[in-house]
């Protein structure tokens, strides 16, 4: 990453919009591209400065930003991953297997203090898992299983 260097001098310059100015500041941006503007006071030059050390400062909030979302990213893609397994020669997006209204009204006394839309689980407590749609490719699977993900 470029480090910014700011280069000011006492100079007789044109503003964009005619005006005079006295000094100009040159410097060249991250991106390495080269920059002068002409200021009509050492103030307003220091002005600029400013104004370009605040949005690199929101520029270093937004990638933090960035890096928190892909860390969550990171995470449900690999709980994904977890969800997507081969049964035979299909790859199968796995969604928990929720309780239903009509699986409790059907076995009332196996579902007891239990609610709907619960997670069901095996006896060990793990998530009991359920197939929600089959392919024959892995990415199709990955696919679907994002969309349930997504809503």
């Amino acid at each position: 990453m470029l480090q910014e260097k700011y280069y000011k001098r006492k100079q007789k310059c044109k503003q964009s919009d005619g005006d005079s100015g006295s000094y100009v500041l040159s410097y060249t941006d991250k991106k390495g591209k080269k920059h002068s503007a002409c200021h009509t006071s050492k103030k307003n030059m220091q002005g600029q400065i400013a104004a370009i050390e605040a949005g690199d400062e929101k520029e270093g909030e937004t990638l933090s930003e960035e890096l928190a979302l892909r860390s969550v990213i990171r995470e449900m893609l690999l709980i994904l991953v977890e969800d997507v397994r081969k049964r035979g020669d299909e790859w199968c997006a796995y969604v928990d297997d929720k309780l239903t209204k009509a699986e409790k009204e059907n076995n009332p006394k196996k579902y007891k203090g239990k609610k709907v839309g619960s997670i069901q689980r095996t006896k060990s407590g793990k998530p009991r898992m359920k197939a929600r749609a089959c392919y024959r490719s892995k990415k199709k699977a990955n696919n679907a299983m994002a969309a349930a993900m997504m809503g």
